[in-house]
């Protein structure tokens, strides 16, 4: 089995796995500081 990535598909492949970190780092961002920030609601 090859685990050699195709480097046509590399930028790809790191969308597929950098968007989603961002996007959960992004949502533990907005917990730590929802209530900071102003934001209606409470993070309880």
């Amino acid at each position: 089995l090859s685990v050699t990535i195709p480097q046509k598909k590399s930028p790809i492949l790191a969308l597929v796995i950098i968007i989603p970190l961002l996007a959960l780092f992004t949502f533990l961002l907005l917990l730590n500081y929802w209530e900071l920030l102003g934001l209606p609601g409470g993070a309880a």
